[in-house]
């Protein structure tokens, strides 16, 4: 090829050279897609059940001065399955939200929250305060993390009306999906647990703090009951007062070393259940832990990450 026949090829060869390569998938989207493909082999069924093995030893016996410090709190266990109603307790999916009324935004993305977790009063634990009027729960929060750490959160109380239309805007194209929860049915089934050793007197804690044995919070998707890992006590930003623990989100519902105590007995040792929602907190075994202000008006709250 003499001079003048590559200077008159140039033009074809570097347009070739400078076409736009596609981008490489999203590694959670390919996360996502694997754990969706996996889920359907351990669908479970609406109606069934989930329980917690009682543990191999039972704190309240060995020390029944614990006994006052002993709270009731609900393990979910979000399971994939048929999607409830729009107005059900669930964990992710479509929520309960009139046409009319503003989706919540995240105010450092500027975008639409996620949908994470909506209760229904009667899958709450007993006696558990909501605001008046009120007879659903409903959690959402950023769509990717914030430059803090954790995610903004809003809490959503409200009645249920079924005569209204409902609206869901779309997941974010940039959202994170490690938060986006895969729609779950939740199986819901109260405990009893006690605070970690943290949180406990410091006469109390010495002695239990000799038993290597106990497993006191839940692990899993939780609500009321006592944080698995102490937070430091948030605050609130509007009143300054300490903030009472709400919920916790685990992205996994036991793992290798706890299995014996948290692993309801319904089900295989198998990530189709361990963790059916497919969170993804940036760390194995990380949760994210909220707080509720009920002395401030809008009862705000606050979330933490933990593992």
């Amino acid at each position: 090829m003499n001079r003048r026949q590559f200077l008159g090829l140039a033009p074809v060869l570097f347009a070739g050279c400078s076409r736009p390569v596609p981008p490489a998938p999203r590694a959670d989207r390919i996360a996502r897609e694997k754990h969706l493909a996996m889920l359907d082999a351990y669908r479970v069924p609406a109606g069934s059940m989930r329980t917690t093995p009682k543990p191999d030893v039972d704190p309240l016996a060995r020390f029944p001065e614990l006994k006052p410090l002993a709270r009731i709190t609900v393990r979910l266990h979000p399971r994939f399955g048929d999607e409830p109603r729009t107005d059900e307790s669930k964990l992710g999916g479509a929520f309960h939200w009139p046409v009319a009324e503003p989706w919540p935004q995240c105010p450092e993305h500027r975008l639409p929250m996620v949908a994470v977790l909506q209760v229904r009063t009667d899958d709450l634990p007993p006696q558990f305060p909501m605001r008046p009027k009120t007879d659903l729960f409903q959690l959402f929060w950023s769509p990717r993390a914030t430059k803090a750490g954790p995610p903004h959160v809003v809490g959503v109380w409200r009645a249920r009306d079924g005569d209204e239309p409902i609206a869901n805007p779309e997941i974010p194209e940039s959202a994170d999906l490690g938060y986006v929860p895969v729609a779950c049915r939740i199986f819901p089934e109260r405990s009893t647990e006690l605070p970690p050793l943290e949180l406990m007197p410091e006469s109390m804690r010495r002695t239990v703090a000799e038993s290597q044995d106990l497993e006191l919070p839940a692990r899993g998707v939780k609500f009321g009951g006592w944080p698995r890992v102490p937070d430091r006590a948030p605050k609130c930003a509007t009143c300054v007062h300490p903030m009472d623990y709400l919920l916790s989100v685990d992205s996994c519902e036991w793992t290798a070393v706890d299995a014996t105590r948290w692993k309801p007995m319904e089900d295989a040792d198998v990530e189709g259940y361990r963790r059916a929602a497919g969170f993804d907190f940036g760390a194995p075994g990380a949760a994210i832990q909220v707080h509720v202000c009920r002395r401030c008006e809008a009862w705000p709250l606050r979330a933490a990450v933990v593992s």
